[in-house]
């Protein structure tokens, strides 16, 4: 089974997304990548993440499958029972779209609940679909309300990395 949503979140979004999944999962792990030197990084929440991928995890650390690399370092799932999340970056005043994306075993009821608690969450955080130029909206993304502010007082734009499209929210259409 695979679910997917490409994203528009600043850091104070990420951070709202972060606390809001802590109180629905308490259990929930933020994990800094999925390379690590001697054991799983995990951090505070997702903003808290130095690399460009969060991987979120509801597990048991001491479950999650590792194997260690030839250069000695550790390497964590992508997939199945993580979910990754590809974080947005702002470029040269352009917000550059991330993702949350998984991939599981439809069999895999404790990933199933998982993965649809965190997609509520999700939801909650932010408003799907955004605006193309040509006032076409694109339901594939999801805006965080603080990237949407930046946006409507046109301090960012909103830019899809894979297309180079800009798109707005859709509630404040271009000028």
């Amino acid at each position: 089974m695979k679910k997917q949503k490409l994203l528009f979140l600043i850091p104070e979004d990420e951070s709202q997304f972060s606390r809001e999944l802590k109180a629905c999962i308490p259990n929930i792990l933020f994990l800094n990548d999925n390379v690590w030197n001697n054991r799983p990084d995990c951090r505070g929440g997702i903003e808290q993440c130095d690399s460009g991928r969060a991987y979120l995890y509801g597990g048991d650390l001491s479950e999650l499958p590792t194997i260690r690399r030839n250069v000695g370092d550790i390497q964590g799932p992508a997939s199945g029972c993580v979910i990754q999340f590809i974080r947005s970056k702002v470029v040269d005043e352009e917000l550059v779209s991330g993702e949350i994306g998984v991939g599981f075993n439809a069999s895999d009821t404790h990933m199933k609940e998982f993965v649809s608690q965190v997609w509520k969450c999700l939801l909650r955080c932010t408003t799907t679909g955004v605006a193309r130029a040509d006032g076409t909206i694109d339901n594939h993304f999801c805006i965080g309300p603080a990237a949407k502010r930046q946006a409507c007082a046109d301090e960012i734009q909103l830019v899809d990395g894979g297309r180079i499209i800009r798109f707005f929210p859709k509630d404040c259409p271009p000028q």
